[in-house]
């Protein structure tokens, strides 16, 4: 009980600090620059004192610690040289931050011109703000120490002030509970957001090791429940980064660029692929292709299993079936033992049924916009439903967090949190 109640105070305190350093932004006061500085810096002497020790200590993975030991070092050296112009760093960071940014705006502009959909002229004019703001503060960083400031500030203060309200909600009344999970929501910047899975793996790992995680390696042997959200992770690749589908009703629902004929940006772009397959071989698919795969359940009243039926009925009517390379082959007769892309893997493991969509969202697959993880959120994110409240743009990050303090703040939403692993 003490254990829990000393976790939820860390917690809390961490958006106190938030609004603290937020308020301080806006006040623009030099030493907290200076304090910013020395924290860096004690952080990453830190970090380096402990590959150090792990290089010692882990020579099987030697070349791995010296890797990180070296960006590390490299991080610090540049703290170290900016010391007295820490301000022209952030707003450098800020600047290059906002370039990516409109980047991801410009793609998504295309995406959505080609698919011939609303968003074209929204995202390019993003795009073109980011850009203008990216340029400013990258090239002519000097003077523009009052925008980053408030940026970060104002951001800081409402991220920390939402962070607090969300993980004190169940002390407040139900109907301002309700309206809370409903109307309000703000998410961590995507490129903060995209690491949550990785050091999640790592994490996962650990707690897998001290028996601490619920773990199976057969998902047949599990209890059925309503509703499933599955994030699989792997400690390398792009897969790091993590994926995200639904099982409802015995059916696993998948979505992602697997045709490896039409897709570009390195597998970041292209035809969006549904994957419709049995919860269970897809599961056992994904666990002796090495991958964790964590599952959070959560339980679902009649009315709420209709609305997910409808959901999926109407994406359906927009799909086209689509064969896996292997399939084709063995359609043929051919021998597909040597077809090894992911979709023939997983056609050849489950017996899958694939489709392409024909027209409208997900037509195209972009990692930043519609992913893996737009798909089961159009799938399960309704005002009818209200069981998913994020966001931002939404990546597997986003979702790992959410639900896994979902969990273990023990809400009425997930009831059931699985890891399997080989």
């Amino acid at each position: 009980m003490n254990n829990n109640i000393f976790e939820k105070c860390s917690s809390i305190t961490s958006s106190i600090i938030a609004i603290i350093l937020g308020c301080l932004f806006l006040f623009r006061n030099e030493s907290l620059y200076l304090l910013i500085n020395i924290l860096l810096i004690i952080f990453f002497i830190s970090l380096n004192l402990n590959h150090l020790f792990k290089i010692i200590k882990d020579k099987k993975h030697i070349l791995n610690n010296l890797i990180s030991l070296l960006i590390d070092l490299f991080f610090l050296l540049l703290i170290i040289l900016f010391f007295t112009q820490i301000s022209y760093l952030i707003n450098m960071i800020m600047g290059t931050w906002l370039l990516l940014r409109c980047i991801i705006h410009f793609i998504d502009s295309y995406r959505c011109k080609i698919d011939m959909i609303h968003g074209t002229l929204n995202n390019s004019l993003k795009g073109l703000i980011d850009l203008i703001l990216g340029i400013s503060l990258v090239f002519q960083p000097d003077g523009k120490a009052w925008f980053v400031c408030l940026i970060v500030g104002l951001y800081l203060i409402i991220w920390g002030l939402f962070d607090t309200i969300s993980k004190l909600r169940m002390y407040l009344p139900t109907s301002l509970n309700k309206f809370y999970k409903r109307h309000t929501s703000v998410s961590l910047p995507v490129l903060i957001d995209a690491l949550i899975p990785l050091g999640f793996y790592f994490s996962a790992k650990s707690f897998y090791e001290s028996n601490n995680l619920q773990y199976s390696n057969d998902p047949s042997l599990d209890e059925p429940i309503d509703l499933e959200i599955h994030i699989y992770l792997k400690q390398n690749g792009h897969e790091a980064l993590g994926h995200v589908d639904i099982s409802f009703n015995g059916l696993i629902y998948s979505y992602g660029c697997h045709d490896a004929h039409h897709r570009h940006l390195h597998g970041t772009f292209g035809d969006g692929v549904l994957i419709i397959a049995h919860r269970d071989r897809f599961i056992k698919n994904a666990i002796n292709e090495n991958r964790m795969v964590i599952s959070y359940g959560i339980k679902l009243n009649d009315k709420e299993k209709e609305i997910i039926q409808k959901r999926i009925d109407e994406l359906c009517q927009r799909t086209i079936p689509w064969d896996c390379d292997a399939k084709i082959a063995m359609d043929k007769g051919e021998d597909a033992s040597n077809i090894n892309d992911y979709p023939s893997r997983v056609y050849k493991a489950t017996n899958a049924m694939m489709y392409k969509f024909s027209k409208g969202r997900f037509k195209t697959y972009f990692v930043l916009s519609t992913n893996c993880v737009l798909l089961s959120d159009y799938l399960i994110r309704t005002p009818d439903l209200n069981l998913i409240n994020l966001s931002g743009i939404v990546i597997p990050g986003s979702y790992l967090k959410f639900l896994n303090e979902e969990y273990l703040n023990h809400t009425n939403l997930v009831t059931r949190r699985l890891v399997y692993k080989k």
